[in-house]
């Protein structure tokens, strides 16, 4: 059961896992690019639109990271509910044979320690499973970084990028009657 869990969420928390790196990237490329620009930004007082675009880009990465720590969790409860369901039923079964006669209460009792340490890893399978496909993707993300470095050093391009800094208003010179 544990593995059929840890199947079913794999390709789900790959996907999600690529997404916060992407969207990682693409935080952290507008952060640079604000840092880059601060000097501009504070010469042309456009702190509250370079807010906003810093705010949409966080929140983005916030909600990602938000989903794949809800798809991680609803792996840890299913496997763990799943466990339960086994040693529960298992105990059942147990009492049934005690009640026969076909073995002790002891056997039972006995029986329920181990599998206790036996479905103790199992049931953590599913996380771990879950956990290691996804940073499998990152991996190869990785594999490809190399084949994708920068022609000119010192210039960056941030690939991927939805935003994009604008300046609306702005006068690139002095008038007369104002300070």
């Amino acid at each position: 059961m544990a593995f059929a869990v840890s199947m079913l969420s794999g390709n789900k928390s790959t996907t999600v896992e690529k997404i916060v790196s992407e969207k990682n990237d693409i935080s952290l490329g507008t952060i640079k690019e604000i840092i880059e620009g601060l000097p501009v930004i504070k010469v042309f007082k456009i702190e509250k639109p370079i807010g906003d675009v810093y705010e949409k880009t966080n929140q983005s990465l916030e909600n990602a990271k938000y989903k794949r720590r809800m798809l991680l969790k609803l792996v840890y409860i299913v496997s763990e509910y799943t466990g339960s369901f086994v040693q529960v039923g298992l105990f059942f079964l147990g009492i049934y044979f005690a009640y026969n006669g076909y073995i002790t209460l002891g056997v039972v009792i006995a029986f329920q320690q181990l599998m206790n340490y036996i479905l103790g890893p199992i049931q953590s399978l599913p996380e771990y499973i879950s956990k290691w496909r996804a940073a499998r993707e990152l991996i190869y993300k990785l594999e490809d970084l190399p084949s994708t470095s920068v022609i000119n050093p010192g210039k960056y391009e941030l690939s991927g990028s939805s935003c994009d800094i604008q300046m609306k208003g702005v006068c690139f010179g002095y008038e007369k009657d104002k300070d």
